[in-house]
């Protein structure tokens, strides 16, 4: 089994697919930021919480599913410096758990999980979800926008990593 991930520190979306590529869970991780004026709570130290929190899911994630391959989406594009400061330190959780755990870890572009998915590299976040949406059961289109993307980019995400070859060994045995 792969567990597939659109990581980032707000709303991290995750799909579990068989070695037949079939969806077996998908949900999203959320760890909220700290909100309105609390005093002695510092950016960086609700960053490190959030942190903390998606390594506590993903690990519960992967101690209570068969996971044999985690796929991850490799940070890309034009960034702010908070956004790009907060995709580093999810794209970090994810390294750091999967390595304290001893879970493979394959890296696959946004625009191959676009392709693998929606069949075009040039996919926008409502183009994802539509192609999502025929893989996944009805309660996927119950989510709101933010977790209906996450979960549709994871997805992707996790098409694209069954071409890989780490994927091929591990879930079947033999190279591409």
């Amino acid at each position: 089994m792969i567990l597939s991930l659109d990581q980032s520190l707000t709303c991290t979306g995750y799909v579990l697919l068989s070695s037949n590529r079939t969806p077996l869970k998908f949900g999203t991780i959320r760890t909220d930021p700290f909100r309105g004026k609390q005093r002695n709570v510092h950016v960086g130290a609700d960053d490190a919480r959030r942190c903390a929190l998606l390594c506590a899911e993903l690990k519960h994630v992967l101690r209570t599913n068969e996971v044999r391959l985690v796929a991850a989406e490799l940070p890309g594009g034009s960034l702010s410096a908070r956004a790009a400061k907060a995709l580093g330190l999810a794209q970090g959780t994810v390294v750091a758990t999967c390595r304290a755990l001893d879970y493979p870890l394959v890296w696959v572009t946004a625009l191959d999980a676009k392709d693998a998915l929606a069949e075009t590299r040039k996919a926008e976040k409502d183009q994802m979800v539509q192609a999502a949406t025929p893989h996944l059961p009805s309660e996927f289109l119950k989510r709101n926008k933010a977790d209906r993307e996450a979960i549709a980019d994871a997805l992707g995400v996790g098409f694209a990593a069954f071409s890989t070859e780490t994927a091929m060994m591990l879930l079947h045995g033999y190279p591409k």
